[in-house]
């Protein structure tokens, strides 16, 4: 389940960001969905890969270790 969660966010927010980062840096032009597309296909695996391997277990990780401490408790 934390995998499919995880792999929805990824595949909701890299478009989004990616539209951004394609409009902040390139600005509007007639090329601009192709440097869009351009852009997403790029940042996808890394993007997938750095929340499934990486971000996403840390900060679960570290959720857990503040608000729940050693034995699983509530603080």
């Amino acid at each position: 389940m934390v995998l499919v969660r995880s792999g929805i966010t990824v595949s909701l927010m890299c478009p989004a960001m990616s539209f951004w980062a394609t409009l902040i840096f390139h600005g509007i032009s007639l090329d601009f969905v192709n440097q869009w597309f351009g852009t997403v296909i790029r940042n996808f695996p890394m993007a997938f890969f750095w929340q499934i391997f990486y971000c996403g277990p840390l900060v679960r990780f570290l959720f857990r270790r503040i608000f729940f401490g050693r034995r699983g408790k509530v603080a």
